[in-house]
């Protein structure tokens, strides 16, 4: 049986810096987030051809491209309690069925700007 994690678990893109460079550069990070925010913004209002230029790369036909791109959430947003919290439970589970070698802490990864 194939099944959906819809209804079951949140769906969250993260990007992630090594700790010392944010820190040492935030100027950057900004950056970057700012050019990410641009990008998903066109991607959003110009579906089509976003999803003609990821065919050759991807090896992935256009209409499976166009209706994956059409269920994305657009935009860099910051973690909230919530999301780290999530993140948190599926940490704990990783650990628990002892696959991560480590209890992790979530909440010590985080850069709060």
């Amino acid at each position: 049986m194939i099944a959906t994690g819809e209804n079951i678990v949140s769906n969250h893109q993260f990007y992630l810096a090594d700790r010392k460079f944010a820190e040492a550069n935030p100027q950057i990070i900004d950056a970057v987030v700012n050019e990410l925010n641009l990008t998903t913004e066109w991607v959003s209002s110009h579906q089509d051809e976003a999803a003609k230029l990821l065919e050759k790369p991807t090896g992935l036909a256009f209409d499976v491209l166009k209706t994956s791109i059409s269920r994305m959430g657009f935009g860099v947003k910051p973690l909230t309690p919530e999301v780290a919290e999530k993140q948190q439970q599926v940490a704990d589970a990783f650990y628990g069925q002892q696959l991560i070698p480590a209890k992790l802490n979530i909440q010590s990864a985080i850069l709060i700007k």
